[in-house]
């Protein structure tokens, strides 16, 4: 299923570097698991995070319940969900406004194509195959600096970047950025995905890749990931 934002295309690559980093017996902790791509595939024990509440009880159900999303949604369901949500599940709310939006744009644009492919299909397919990955994950819906996180945690970050468009909520980068530096200072290895980076740091790892703003509209990036290890001091500066 995509979402604004998703690793799909990166997951495979960043993951194990992410993991070769972790400690015996430590939990992987995703405050912003979004569509889950990464948390799928992070071995162990996984908790998974998002402000959301929408998305997490789709992943909660599609996990641990069993819950099969509806195999094809046409253009007149998308909307009669969008203007009538509290007629329908939050699972459902999610996977339409989600799973049948372009490019993962919670009730942005309904996805269709030329060529007549079902997008409400492989949302479904993708959720199914994740959730077969996800399973033991315990799932929250809070903001990040709410999530209780067991001690000497891995914990990735994919925040809502910096000056990106299309999120419903604002969000404080530099609030975000302070909280992360305390989580290092604290003993756990603490790994964010930006573009940029307001701290003294180079980025451990990155990528020139594309990221889809609209529908038919794709934009060149580079993708960038940070590592703050245990005990380690950085100066906060603005963006």
């Amino acid at each position: 299923m995509q979402y604004l934002g998703g690793k799909f295309r990166i997951a495979k690559t960043i993951v194990p570097i992410m993991e070769s980093f972790r400690t015996p017996g430590s939990v992987w902790v995703e405050p912003f698991m979004g569509s889950c791509n990464t948390l799928a595939l992070a071995s162990g024990d996984r908790i998974g995070n998002d402000i959301d509440y929408e998305l997490v009880s789709l992943y909660q159900k599609c996990t641990n319940e069993g819950y099969q999303p509806p195999e094809n949604v046409d253009k007149d369901f998308y909307l009669k969900v969008k203007e009538n949500p509290l007629d329908y599940p939050p699972e459902l709310r999610a996977f339409i406004s989600i799973g049948c939006s372009f490019a993962g744009l919670k009730w942005g644009t309904f996805a269709s194509n030329k060529k007549g492919e079902s997008y409400s299909q492989q949302a479904r397919n993708s959720l199914s195959r994740k959730s077969k990955l996800l399973k033991g994950t315990k799932f929250y819906s809070k903001s990040y600096q709410d999530l209780d996180i067991p001690p000497k945690s891995i914990i990735y970050c994919d925040p809502p970047y910096e000056g990106s468009a299309g999120y419903t909520v604002s969000f404080d980068s530099v609030k975000f950025w302070n909280w992360a530096v305390n989580k290092s200072l604290e003993g756990h290895i603490v790994w964010v995905s930006e573009y940029s980076c307001p701290l003294d740091i180079e980025p451990h790892w990155s990528l020139s890749t594309v990221s889809t703003l609209a529908q038919y509209k794709q934009k060149k990036v580079i993708e960038k990931l940070y590592l703050l290890t245990p005990g380690a001091e950085f100066q906060l500066s603005s963006y």
